[in-house]
């Protein structure tokens, strides 16, 4: 890699932002739109008990424009790829924080800067160097745009791109993005390019554009595939199902799979396989993205973690999307932001008639 000297540290400052409009018309930059603004659609939730949940204000009632912007002397930093203009300006627009990024929990981070002689494709994003959602959702769906501009993995010398597993590697490589140009985020660790080129969000924080679910299904699917598999998917970290064992030999005796992604290399196989998938809501549904359209979802969702990913991913991909709400072992107060760390409990009744209910 062939770094200049070591410059002084870059200080990220959330307070020390720009907007993306103020960016994208700046001289030293330049953006090309790939997608326009898209009215987003969902349609009413199918619940199968009685506790009602509610998304107001999560969901916009629109996707803004996405595209790519070249910037030239920018910066991109840390595990989650904040970029920086040439002056220091943070543009939260292209983070998955978006306008929204007065929700971080702190203001300042130091960071050791380096400059690098050549160009960068950014598709860091954030969590996306531990989360399997973030990397396949939002990290690829950055790729997609970046191709969809016409660019290709030739125009640039390194890519800022976090690879969390072997399965992720083996995504990448699908994908034609050679490990060897791969600079790892880091806490802590900054970089400073001629050229830096940074895709936008692909959609919005927790809802999914229908291009996004096409793209993963396009690269990483067989076609056609016939559904022959219902799966459910557990859940083995926090925000666990704490009466799970009442449930699998429920699922057992209806041909139910107990299938856990992680430990799979043929997971976007498997799915695209399912009629019927079932999970806890965790990263691991975002596999629900190789699904093919018309396939069974039953999201079991935590009282004390109701985020509308799984909702908005199964409309995207036009799959038949229901959900059960069980009772978390406690509850946060508002507003609730993060993953919930409490396990939660699922009727085992009301599981049982939603099953037929699925399969009927």
């Amino acid at each position: 890699m062939n770094f200049l000297k070591q410059i002084k540290p870059l200080f990220f400052k959330k307070e020390k932002s720009i907007p993306l409009e103020e960016a994208v018309n700046a001289i030293d930059s330049q953006w090309h739109k790939v997608m326009d603004i898209e009215v987003i659609h969902l349609p009413e939730l199918l619940q199968l008990n009685l506790q009602m949940i509610n998304f107001s204000g999560m969901i916009p009632d629109r996707f803004p424009e996405m595209g790519v912007l070249e910037l030239k002397n920018a910066s991109v930093c840390g595990r989650n790829g904040w970029v920086m203009n040439r002056e220091g300006y943070w543009i939260p627009e292209l983070s998955w924080y978006g306008s929204n990024f007065n929700e971080l929990s702190f203001s300042t981070e130091k960071h050791k800067l380096k400059k690098i002689k050549g160009s960068c494709l950014s598709i860091c994003s954030d969590w996306s160097d531990t989360n399997y959602s973030h990397f396949l959702l939002d990290t690829l769906g950055r790729f997609e745009l970046y191709r969809q501009a016409g660019f290709s993995i030739a125009d640039v010398d390194f890519v800022y791109c976090p690879i969390p597993s072997l399965f992720a590697e083996i995504l990448l490589k699908r994908l034609g993005i050679p490990i060897s140009k791969c600079i790892l985020p880091e806490t802590g660790k900054a970089y400073q390019f001629e050229r830096l080129i940074v895709p936008s969000f692909p959609g919005y924080r927790r809802v999914y554009p229908q291009w996004l679910v096409e793209f993963l299904r396009n690269e990483f699917t067989e076609k056609p595939a016939k559904k022959i598999r219902r799966l459910y998917i557990p859940r083995n970290t926090s925000r666990k199902i704490s009466n799970e064992k009442e449930l699998i030999p429920i699922l057992e005796e209806l041909g139910f799979e107990v299938f856990e992604p992680s430990i799979h290399m043929e997971t976007p196989a498997r799915f695209a396989e399912a009629e019927i998938v079932i999970g806890a809501h965790g990263a691991a549904l975002a596999n629900l993205a190789f699904c093919q359209p018309g396939t069974k979802v039953l999201e079991l969702m935590p009282s004390d973690h109701i985020f509308p990913h799984w909702y908005s991913l199964s409309v995207a991909g036009k799959m038949e999307y229901s959900f059960i709400v069980g009772k978390s072992e406690r509850e946060r107060p508002f507003p609730k932001f993060g993953p919930s760390p409490y396990d939660f409990y699922i009727d085992s009744k009301i599981f049982e008639k939603a099953l037929s209910e699925l399969i009927s």
